[in-house]
C-alpha cells in the first residue's frame, strides 16, 4: 500500500528498505548515498519542514555557487501546546544573530566571527550540499547525537554558509528525543564528546582543529562537560585549555559587572550623603 502511495502521490520519492533496524545512521547514510540532488537535508520525526523551505533555500544558495550549506532561524514549539518560539538575538542572544536579510558568511567570515561568539547554525534548518557530505564520509556514526552537528559546520567552515532570517522550518520540543536522551546520559555524551575532539586530531581534519584551536566558542554549547571529559587527555590541551579560558573569562565577566554596579552604587549613595549633608547645614544656618 505504502509503495502504490509513494509511486502514485510523490512520483519522485523511493522508499529504501534496510531488512531490519540498523540504527538512524545507517538508514541515513543509505538515503545520502542513493539521492541524487545536489542538496539534501536532514530532517528527522521531531521536525516540520515549512512550505518554502526548499524553495527559499536553494534561491539563496543559486546566487552563491560553490556555498556549501543553507540555514534559517531555529524556531521551535512545545509538543502539545501551541507555545512556538523563535530564536533571535533579542531573546536568546548574539549567537542567534541572523541580521535582518540573507546573508553569505564566507570561510573567512565564519571564523572572524567563531572567534568572538558563537553561531548557532541548527541542523533542522540546513540544506547541505551532497557532495561534500560523501566527500567527507557522510555523517560520522562515532558521534551519535552530535553527529549532524559536526557536519554541517566543517562543511561551512570549508565552504562557507548562507544564512536567512526567516523561519523555514520547526523543530518539535519534547522530553524524550534521542540526542535528549543521549545527551543527558552522562557516561555516553562523556564519550561522544571524547570522540568529537579525536575526530577533530584526525590527518583529515586538521584545518578544523585550527579552528577550533582559536575559536573556543565552537565548544561551548557544550558547557563544562567537554572540560571535563578531556581535562586529563593532554593530546588535546591545546583545544580544552583556551576553552577553559574562555569559560573562566565569562565567570570574571559577571564579576567585573557586578563589581562595576557595586561601584555605580557607591558613587551614588556618596553624592545622596553629600546632598542630605549640605540641606543639613543649610537648615542649622537659617534663622
Amino acid at each position: 500500500m505504502r509503495r502504490n502511495f509513494l509511486s502514485i502521490r510523490h512520483r519522485n520519492a523511493r522508499l529504501l528498505r534496510l531488512g531490519r533496524n540498523r540504527g538512524q545512521h545507517a538508514a541515513i547514510q543509505r538515503a545520502l548515498l542513493e539521492a541524487t540532488s545536489d542538496y539534501v537535508a536532514w530532517a528527522s520525526s521531531d521536525d516540520l519542514l515549512l512550505p518554502r523551505f526548499i524553495e527559499r533555500s536553494r534561491e539563496i544558495l543559486a546566487e552563491h555557487p560553490g556555498c556549501g550549506i543553507c540555514f534559517s532561524r531555529l524556531c521551535a514549539w512545545r509538543e502539545g501546546t501551541h507555545e512556538v518560539t523563535e530564536y533571535s538575538e533579542s531573546n536568546h542572544g548574539a549567537a542567534f544573530d541572523l541580521g535582518t536579510s540573507a546573508k553569505y558568511y564566507s570561510p573567512d567570515d565564519l571564523r572572524e566571527i567563531l572567534r568572538n561568539r558563537y553561531l548557532w547554525i541548527s541542523g533542522n534548518t540546513v540544506l547541505a550540499r551532497r557532495d561534500l557530505l560523501i566527500e567527507m564520509g557522510g555523517f560520522d556514526p562515532r558521534l551519535r547525537w552530535h553527529a549532524d552537528w559536526f557536519s554541517f559546520y566543517a562543511i561551512a567552515l570549508r565552504a562557507g554558509a548562507c544564512g536567512i532570517p526567516e523561519t523555514l522550518a520547526m523543530m518539535r520540543e519534547r522530553a524524550e528525543t534521542y540526542s535528549r536522551s543521549g545527551m543527558e546520559n552522562r557516561a555516553q555524551q562523556r564519550n561522544v564528546l571524547r570522540l568529537l575532539l579525536d575526530t577533530l586530531g584526525e590527518p583529515r581534519n586538521r584545518d578544523l582543529l585550527a579552528v577550533f584551536r582559536e575559536s573556543p566558542s565552537m565548544l561551548s554549547l557544550f558547557g563544562r562537560a567537554v572540560v571535563l571529559a578531556n581535562l586529563w587527555r593532554v593530546q588535546h590541551w591545546d583545544i580544552i585549555l583556551p576553552l577553559l579560558a574562555w569559560h573562566l573569562r565569562g565567570r570574571f565577566a559577571v564579576f567585573i559587572r557586578i563589581r562595576n554596579l557595586l561601584n555605580r552604587c557607591r558613587v551614588l549613595f556618596i553624592r545622596i550623603r553629600n546632598k542630605l549633608r549640605k540641606w543639613r547645614a543649610g537648615r542649622a544656618r537659617s534663622p
